[in-house]
């Protein structure tokens, strides 16, 4: 099936509440979105996929560059401004180490910033 036809599965298994085509549908799009974390966090919003959301979020904060142009349509101004409230949230001092923002753990400040429960993972 195609990335397109995997999203109405979604769609409608989470509508119709059929769990474990929605889990079908959630694995499946996972490996088409693996290198796209700015359409994980919107699925994950959309769909209430929980397990995407923080992962896509830290690899979208510790990206070398910032959020593009291209990440405010697919995710929308309000997200991507959070997104660099959480960028920002890292201190300075670990800033100037090399590398570091590419392991650091922004899953705190993102949990912070989205307004998600503890439990998030």
């Amino acid at each position: 099936m195609t990335t397109e036809q995997w999203l109405s599965v979604l769609k409608l298994a989470t509508m119709w509440e059929f769990d474990d085509v929605r889990e079908l549908a959630v694995e499946q799009l996972r490996v088409e979105f693996a290198d796209k974390p700015a359409r994980r966090v919107v699925l994950a919003q959309q769909y209430d996929i929980s397990a995407w959301l923080i992962p896509a979020l830290n690899q979208l904060a510790q990206r070398d560059h910032p959020p593009t142009e291209e990440d405010v349509e697919i995710m929308g101004l309000q997200n991507v401004l959070k997104l660099f409230k959480v960028r920002e949230s890292m201190s300075c001092t670990m800033c100037r180490k090399r590398n570091t923002r590419k392991t650091y753990n922004f899953t705190d400040s993102i949990k912070k910033e989205f307004d998600l429960p503890p439990e998030c993972k």
